[in-house]
C-alpha cells in the first residue's frame, strides 16, 4: 500500500509538472504573440497618422502659397483690366498709377515690359530684359512667377510676377511686379508642429524658389549633407520631382532622424517639402519602445517561472499604452484620440438624442499673457471638472490648448440648453465671486443624428462656435445649414474687398440730423453702402460685422473718411450750406497706427475744417479697450474734432462710460426710442436726459419714426434726431439739393 501510495504521488506530480510545463510554454507563446502583435498594431496605427500628420499640415501650405500668390495674380489682372480701359495708354500716367499700388501692397517694384523687350519700372529705371524666359511666355499670353534673380544692380535678390495686357485678343505689352526675395520667402517658408517643422519650396532641379545671400550658406549645406548622407533618398526625391510624383522619405542629417513629405504645388515646377524631426511625430511610439526595451528580458523572464504573470503584465502594459495614447496630459481625462475610437464604437442607433459640443475660452492667451501659463491650466482643468459636475453622465475630450469637445445626450433641445446655462451660470458666479479670473465661453452645437462622419460633425461644431465668438449676450449656437452657408458667403464678401474698392463699388449715403423744433437741418450721419456694378446692394448688416472681425474696417473706415471729406469739397464749391457730418470710427483703429496723421492730411488736401467733421464711436468699444479709447477721443478733440459716443445703453457701462469718458455728444440708441410710451423707459429717458445736459454734452436720438417720439423728446428737452420720420439716408446728389433748399 505504502509503494502504491507513493506511485499515485510521484504520478500525480508528473501530470501536475507536466500541465505546469504546458501551461507556462503556452501562456509564454500567447502572451509574446500577442504582446508584439498588439506594439505592432501600434506603431502602425501611429505611423499611420504621423504620415497623414505632415500630408495635411503640407496640403494646407500648399493651399495658403497658391492662395497667396494667386491673390497677387488677380490684382495684377484687375491693374492690367485698368490699362486697357482707358481710350488713351499713357505710359507715364501708368507708371504713376503703378507707383501707388507698389506702395499699398509692398511690391518692391513694378514695370511695364514694351513688345521689344524694353522695360520701364516705378524705380525709374529702363532695361531690355527681351529673351528672358518669363518675358517669352508673358508675350505668349500665360502669366507667371519666377524663382529668386538678382536685379540689374546686383543689389537684391528678387522674384518677378508677370502678367499680359491685352487688348483685342493682342498682347500689347506685360505688367510685372517684384517682391524682394526676402519679403516672398516668408509667403513661402511655412513654420509647423510648434516651430519644429519647416515646409520650403523647390523647383525641379532642387534649387530653393525664394533665396536671399544670407540664406545661400544654409541651404548649400543642408542639402550637401542630404546627397552625402542619404544618397539614395537623395536621388528618389529628385526623381519623384521630375515625375510630378508626391510621397514621403525618411533620412538622418545631423544626427537627427527627419520624415518629409513632398508634393507639387500646381506652379511652375515648384514643389513643397515638408520635414519635421521623427521624434516630434512618433513621441508616442518613442515612449513605448522605451518602456518595452527596459523590461524586455524582465518581462520574459517573469513570464518563464509564472505564467499567470503573463497576462497581467501584458493587461498593465495595454493600459499604460492606451493611457498614453488616448489620455490627455493635463486634465488626465479623454483625448482628442480617444473621441475617435469612441465615435467608431458608437452605433448609429446609439447617436440619437446626442450632439457634439466644441467650446474654448474667449481670448484664453490674454489669460495666459496677464496671469501666467500655469494660471491657465488651473483654468482648464477648472473646465474639465466642471464640466463633469453639470454633465456626470457626458463625455469630454480635450484638443489643444483650451479646446475641449464633449458628447452630451438630451431628450430635445429645451433639455441640452438647461444644461448649458448651468454651465455657463456657475462660471459666471464663479467670476463674480472671484473663484476664477473673469473669463467667458463660446459653445458650438452640432447634432449627431443621420451622420457618420465625425470631421463633419466637429467641422459643423465649429462653425457655429464662430458664429457666436465676442458676442455679449450670446454663448452657444447651434449648426444649420444656414450657418454653413453664412461662412461660404462671408468667404466671397471677404475675398471681393479689395476688387470693391478698386472699382468703387462703396458708395457714402448720409441721413440728415433735424432740429425737431424748427426742421432746420442741424448735421448728418455717413453711412456707408456697397452697390456692386451688376446694380446688387450689399446688406451692412452683412459686410460691416464681417469687415469688423477681419479688420477690413480699418481700410474701409479710411475709404468712407476721404469720400465723405471730398463730398464737402465738391459742397463748399458750389456754395451749399456746410453741416457737421459724423463718421463711424470702429475699435479696430486701436489696432493699428497712423490713424491720426491719416486724418489729418485727408482734411488738409479737401480743405476740410475739423469742426465740420466729427467721428463716432460706439460705446461697447470701451468694454474691449477703454485706456485706448480714452486716449484717441483726447488726440480727436486736441485736433479740433467733436466724437459722439454712438449707440448709447446697448453696452454694458453706460453710467460709468458716461463718468469717465470726454465724449462731446451722446447718442441715444433706438432701442430706446422705440419704446416711448412705456412708464419704465419714459423715466429712464427723461433722467437720462437730464444727466447729460447737465454733463455739458449734447444729445442726439437715433431711429425717431412717429410723431408721439418727436413730441416726448422735445418736452424733454433733447432736441435733435435723426430717424425715418423726417430723412431716410439719401445719396450724396438729393443731399446735396437738400443743402440748397
Amino acid at each position: 500500500m505504502k509503494n502504491y501510495l507513493h506511485t499515485l504521488n510521484y504520478s500525480y506530480k508528473r501530470k501536475i509538472g507536466i500541465i505546469l510545463t504546458v501551461f507556462i510554454i503556452v501562456m509564454l507563446y500567447s502572451g509574446i504573440s500577442l504582446y508584439n502583435y498588439y506594439n505592432h498594431q501600434v506603431e502602425i496605427l501611429v505611423d499611420k497618422e504621423a504620415k497623414s500628420t505632415i500630408e495635411n499640415v503640407s496640403s494646407q501650405n500648399v493651399i495658403a502659397i497658391k492662395k497667396e500668390i494667386n491673390s497677387k495674380f488677380t490684382l495684377m489682372k484687375s491693374i492690367a483690366g485698368d490699362i486697357t480701359s482707358d481710350d488713351q495708354i499713357r505710359l507715364d500716367r501708368i507708371l504713376n498709377d503703378l507707383t501707388a499700388y507698389s506702395e499699398t501692397y509692398g511690391f518692391y517694384n513694378m514695370g511695364i515690359v514694351m513688345p521689344d523687350g524694353t522695360c520701364y519700372t516705378t524705380l525709374n529705371e529702363v532695361m531690355n530684359i527681351a529673351g528672358f524666359d518669363y518675358i517669352v511666355k508673358g508675350f505668349n499670353g500665360k502669366h507667371s512667377v519666377t524663382n529668386s534673380r538678382l536685379s540689374e544692380d546686383e543689389q537684391h535678390m528678387l522674384n518677378i510676377f508677370t502678367y499680359p495686357i491685352q487688348k483685342d485678343d493682342k498682347v500689347i505689352m506685360l505688367l510685372t511686379a517684384t517682391y524682394k526675395s526676402s519679403t516672398f520667402v516668408n509667403l513661402l517658408n511655412i513654420n509647423s508642429f510648434d516651430g519644429k517643422g519647416q515646409s520650403v519650396v523647390l523647383d525641379s532641379d532642387g534649387n530653393l524658389v525664394a533665396k536671399y545671400a544670407d540664406m545661400e550658406e544654409e541651404n548649400l549645406q543642408y542639402y550637401t549633407k542630404l546627397e552625402e548622407e542619404n544618397a539614395s533618398m537623395f536621388y528618389k526625391l529628385q526623381e519623384d520631382m521630375s515625375n510630378s510624383s508626391k510621397g514621403y522619405i525618411e533620412y538622418q542629417l545631423n544626427n537627427e532622424t527627419y520624415l518629409a513629405y513632398y508634393e507639387p504645388i500646381g506652379i511652375n515646377d515648384w514643389y513643397i517639402i515638408s520635414f519635421v524631426p521623427r521624434s516630434v511625430v512618433y513621441s508616442n511610439a518613442m515612449l513605448v519602445g522605451r518602456v518595452l526595451q527596459n523590461v524586455n528580458f524582465l518581462v520574459i523572464g517573469f513570464l518563464i517561472v509564472f505564467g499567470s504573470i503573463l497576462i497581467i503584465t501584458f493587461i498593465r502594459y495595454r493600459y499604460n499604452i492606451m493611457h498614453v495614447l488616448f489620455t490627455d496630459e493635463l486634465t488626465k481625462g479623454k483625448n482628442f484620440e480617444c473621441l475617435k475610437v469612441d465615435f467608431q464604437k458608437l452605433k448609429r442607433n446609439h447617436r440619437y438624442y446626442k450632439s457634439l459640443i466644441v467650446f474654448d475660452i474667449d481670448k484664453f492667451k490674454t489669460v495666459n499673457m496677464i496671469y501666467g501659463s500655469s494660471y491657465g491650466d488651473e483654468v482648464i482643468i477648472y473646465l474639465a471638472r466642471l464640466f463633469h459636475r453639470i454633465f456626470p453622465e457626458d463625455t469630454l475630450y480635450r484638443d489643444s490648448a483650451d479646446l475641449f469637445i464633449a458628447i452630451v445626450e438630451h431628450e430635445d433641445k429645451g433639455e441640452l440648453i438647461k444644461k448649458l446655462n448651468m454651465f455657463h451660470g456657475q462660471i459666471i458666479e464663479d467670476c463674480e465671486t472671484q473663484k476664477l479670473v473673469p473669463i467667458t465661453i463660446s459653445m458650438g452645437i452640432c447634432s449627431m443624428n443621420n451622420e457618420d462622419n465625425l470631421h463633419r460633425i466637429y467641422s459643423n461644431a465649429l462653425i457655429a462656435k464662430t458664429k457666436v465668438k465676442g458676442k455679449v449676450h450670446e454663448f452657444y449656437g447651434f449648426f444649420d445649414k444656414r450657418s454653413s452657408e453664412e461662412i461660404i458667403s462671408n468667404q466671397k464678401l471677404e475675398s471681393g474687398f479689395h476688387k470693391a474698392v478698386l472699382q468703387q463699388e462703396f458708395e457714402v449715403w448720409y441721413q440728415p440730423k433735424v432740429d425737431m423744433r424748427s426742421g432746420e437741418i442741424h448735421g448728418a450721419e455717413a453711412l456707408v453702402r456697397w452697390r456692386k456694378k451688376n446694380g446688387t446692394i450689399v446688406s451692412p448688416g452683412k459686410f460691416i460685422p464681417l469687415f469688423e472681425h477681419n479688420r477690413q474696417i480699418v481700410e474701409l473706415d479710411k475709404l468712407v473718411i476721404e469720400m465723405v471729406c471730398k463730398d464737402m469739397q465738391v459742397m463748399k464749391k458750389n456754395h451749399l450750406k456746410i453741416v457737421p457730418i459724423s463718421v463711424n470710427l470702429s475699435r479696430r483703429h486701436l489696432e493699428q497706427p497712423g490713424l491720426l496723421d491719416m486724418i489729418k492730411k485727408t482734411i488738409e488736401y479737401y480743405e476740410v475744417e475739423p469742426k465740420n467733421l466729427v467721428f463716432e464711436i460706439t460705446e461697447s468699444a470701451l468694454v474691449d479697450d477703454k485706456e485706448g479709447i480714452d486716449t484717441l477721443v483726447t488726440n480727436l478733440q486736441h485736433m479740433g474734432f467733436l466724437v459722439d459716443m454712438d449707440d448709447y445703453g446697448t453696452g454694458t457701462s453706460t453710467i460709468r462710460s458716461l463718468s469717465t469718458s470726454n465724449f462731446n455728444t451722446l447718442k441715444l440708441d433706438k432701442s430706446f426710442i422705440d419704446k416711448i410710451g412705456e412708464e419704465k423707459m419714459d423715466t429712464i429717458l427723461r433722467s437720462t436726459i437730464s444727466m447729460v445736459r447737465k454733463l455739458n454734452m449734447e444729445i442726439i436720438a437715433e431711429g425717431v419714426e412717429t410723431k408721439e417720439q418727436v413730441n416726448f423728446l422735445i418736452a424733454n428737452e433733447c432736441f435733435i434726431a435723426q430717424g425715418y420720420y423726417f430723412y431716410k439716408p439719401l445719396d450724396k446728389e438729393p443731399f446735396m439739393e437738400l443743402l440748397k433748399g
